[in-house]
């Protein structure tokens, strides 16, 4: 009987100690699945469902002060899907927008005008043009795809065009206009 009774209390010792290691392993258990969902609930979420909808979003500094504008339609100088930012003095520096379904980047000067533009027009062809401070046209980089030609211009105090330097698979010329538009002079090479 004695046996018995020391077997019966190793079982139990044994018990004992297979109940304190689970009960360990429960609580370790829970303390890491509520650490987990406490880190997955501050995660961010990475679903395609996940979306912020708004016409219109305003991203400002430490001063209030908005910094980035984003609107949706018609809220930024009364554009369609345009992007504005503004330097620490509030003003727009640089717009981009779609209009008539035309993609526009325009660099802004401190008075709001736009000085340089890069533009993607209604024929696709991409254009860089910079204005001076009347906001006429001096000079205008594109390639013309209906005649398959890169061309930069540079244009008069009046907007005109004076001077073209233009280049193809076969030919590269500058052309010399004069206030009619008219050649003056062309200087080509095949």
């Amino acid at each position: 009987m004695s046996a018995d009774i020391a077997a019966l209390a190793t079982e139990v010792a044994s018990l004992k100690r297979r109940l304190r290691l689970y009960g360990r392993a429960l609580v370790a258990g829970a303390a890491l699945s509520i650490g987990g969902a406490m880190v997955f609930a501050a995660a961010p979420l990475h679903s395609q469902d996940s979306r912020l909808t708004a016409q219109e979003i305003t991203l400002v500094d430490a001063q209030g002060q908005a910094r980035v504008v984003l609107s949706g339609e018609n809220g930024i100088a009364l554009m369609n899907s345009a992007l504005a930012f503004y330097n620490e003095a509030g003003q727009r520096r640089l717009l981009a927008n779609v209009a008539d379904d035309e993609p526009s980047i325009y660099f802004l000067d401190r008075e709001g005008r736009a000085r340089m533009y890069l533009d993607v027009n209604y024929r696709e062809e991409p254009r860089i043009g910079l204005n001076d401070r009347a906001l006429k046209l001096r000079v205008l980089t594109t390639v013309d795809f209906r005649k398959n030609v890169g061309l930069f211009s540079l244009n008069d105090d009046d907007g005109k065009r004076r001077a073209v330097l233009s280049a193809d698979n076969d030919t590269g010329s500058l052309t010399f206009l004069d206030e009619e538009g008219r050649v003056m002079t062309k200087i080509q090479t095949r």
